[in-house]
């Protein structure tokens, strides 16, 4: 039987998960419902951060990998470098 585990917080977001072979995930939102945190049972870990309006600007891997997101003239998210990133929000 492939049994599932799941587990919810009190706004309805996904808080964890375990499925049939062990593998588990563990997740984490700010005050706004936005993901914030992954962990699994692998030791692979991801991080969001959020602007003042709520999107997406930022990202961490487990792996060292760092990812810094703009939304262009059609709101389109698009990658950019951590330089770019720096001279938006400094502006």
């Amino acid at each position: 039987m492939n049994e599932i585990i799941e587990k919810f917080d009190k706004k309805g977001n996904l808080i964890y998960s375990k499925d049939s072979e062990g593998f588990e995930r563990w997740i984490e939102y700010n005050e706004n419902n936005k993901f914030t945190h992954y962990k699994d049972s692998h030791d692979f870990e991801i991080r969001h951060k959020y602007d003042k309006n709520g999107k997406i600007n930022y990202c961490k891997n487990t792996n060292g990998e760092e990812f810094w997101y703009k939304r262009d003239k059609d709101n389109i998210m698009i990658k950019i470098t951590e330089k770019e990133f720096n001279e938006i929000n400094n502006a």
